[in-house]
C-alpha cells in the first residue's frame, strides 16, 4: 500500500551479489529470494514480473515524475539498452528531462547502475555519454521475456546481460573502496574500450582494467590493450562466463568467481 520511494528504495536496492553455488540460475534469476530460491523458472519469472509491475506503478510525483508517466514502458526500453551508452535524446516517448528524471528515480530506486568514462577528470570524458546497466540480470530478463538458461543462451542479449551480472558483482567486491568507470575511444585501428575500470583512491588511485566475455574461450580484442597502455594500466584481466580460470597467459582470464574474490583480495589491502 505504501505510495512513495521511502517505503520502497530499501526493497527495491537489493542488488545481485557474488555468484551462488550455482552462478548460471544466479545469473538467470538474478538475487532477490523470491526469484532465486523459486520452484521453477515459471514461478521465479512471474515472482519478478510482479515485482516490477508494483513498483514501477508506484506514485514518484516527489522526484520529479508525473503520474501518468510510463515508467514501466521506460523500464523496458532501458533493458533494451542494456550495457550500451546512453543517448538521452534518443528515446521516442519521453522528452530529455523526462528520461533524465526517470533515469534518476530507477537509479536511486537501486534499479539500474550508471558507469561514467574514465578519466574522469577530462573535458572530453566530461562530455561522453554515460554507460547504463541493469543492476539485477533476473530484473533485466523478466523486462525482456528471458525465462529459461536455454532462451538466455540464445538471446542477442546474451552479451549484455553477462556484461550487467559481471559489473555488478566485481563492483559490489570493491567493499566500497573502488570507483567504478569504462573507458571508450576511437583509436588508430578502430575503437579502444575497457568494459570496466576499478579504480581505488586509497591505494593512490589504483587502476584494474577488465575485459568481460561470454565464453570461455573468447580473448580480449587489440582495442582492450590499446586502453590499458594508453591509460599505463598494468593490472589487467578478463573475465569469461566460464567455470575455470586460465592462468597461461600474461593476461588472465579467470570465470567470475576467481575474479570476484581477486578484487575483493585487492579491495582489503587498502
Amino acid at each position: 500500500m505504501a505510495s512513495g520511494p521511502d517505503h520502497v528504495a530499501m526493497f527495491a536496492a537489493i542488488p545481485a551479489t557474488a555468484p551462488t553455488a550455482d552462478p548460471n540460475l544466479h545469473w538467470l534469476r538474478g538475487g532477490f529470494p523470491g526469484s532465486l530460491l523459486a520452484e521453477d523458472d515459471q514461478k521465479s519469472l512471474l515472482w519478478r514480473r510482479r515485482m516490477l509491475d508494483g513498483l514501477l506503478a508506484r506514485n514518484y510525483t516527489e522526484w520529479g515524475i508525473e503520474r501518468a508517466f510510463p515508467l514501466a514502458e521506460l523500464f523496458g526500453w532501458l533493458s533494451n539498452q542494456n550495457s550500451a551508452e546512453l543517448d538521452e535524446n534518443s528515446c521516442g516517448f519521453a522528452k530529455r528531462q523526462e528520461l533524465k528524471s526517470a533515469v534518476y528515480v530507477l537509479e536511486r530506486l537501486g534499479l539500474i547502475r550508471r558507469l561514467r568514462a574514465y578519466p574522469v577528470s577530462s573535458n572530453t570524458s566530461m562530455d561522453r555519454k554515460q554507460k547504463l546497466f541493469v543492476r539485477d540480470t533476473g530484473l533485466l530478463h523478466a523486462s525482456l521475456g528471458i525465462e529459461t538458461l536455454t532462451i538466455l543462451r540464445a538471446s542477442q542479449a546474451i552479451g549484455g546481460s553477462f556484461e550487467s551480472y559481471a559489473t555488478e558483482a566485481l563492483i559490489l567486491a570493491t567493499e566500497g573502496q573502488g570507483d567504478a568507470y569504462f573507458y571508450r575511444e576511437k583509436g588508430d585501428n578502430g575503437e579502444d574500450e575497457i568494459d570496466l575500470i576499478l579504480r581505488f583512491p586509497s591505494q593512490g588511485g589504483r587502476l584494474v582494467a577488465i575485459e568481460l566475455k561470454v565464453g570461455p574461450d573468447r580473448k580480449a580484442k587489440r582495442g582492450f590493450y590499446n586502453g590499458c597502455e594508453a591509460l599505463d594500466i598494468e593490472d589487467r584481466f578478463v573475465v569469461h562466463s566460464g567455470e575455470t580460470a586460465d592462468f597461461s597467459e600474461p593476461v588472465h582470464r579467470l570465470d567470475l568467481r576467481s575474479a570476484v574474490a581477486r578484487i575483493a583480495k585487492l579491495s582489503r589491502s587498502s
